[in-house]
């Protein structure tokens, strides 16, 4: 599930163009979702998204901390020039569905 933030609310004293908004996409991570997470692996799709996982490039789902490392990035000064973008953090995931060897 996106977490969408906007830096509207985190520097509401700015000049308008100096607003930002992004989004760090993540997959399933241990945050408040991590019961849905489960019940997805051990529900009916469950090996797919095992599957999915074990053949991703980087092995696994992400965690809180590497969503966070973004979310960081793209609030910081470090991603001022980062707006209106949404960044995936899929380890790889969604190309290897269509480019790589989840490909349908």
């Amino acid at each position: 599930m996106p977490t969408m933030f906007n830096d509207l609310t985190l520097r509401p004293n700015q000049p308008d163009r100096s607003r930002r908004a992004g989004t760090p996409c993540g997959t399933m991570t241990g945050t408040s979702l991590r019961s849905l997470a489960v019940d997805e692996f051990n529900g009916p799709r469950g090996d797919f998204y095992k599957n999915m996982f074990a053949k991703c490039p980087a092995g696994r789902p992400d965690t809180v901390d590497e969503v966070a490392n973004v979310a960081e990035l793209l609030m910081g000064d470090r991603g001022a020039f980062i707006t209106g973008t949404d960044v995936l953090i899929d380890g790889g995931a969604t190309a290897s569905y269509f480019y790589g060897p989840l490909r349908p």
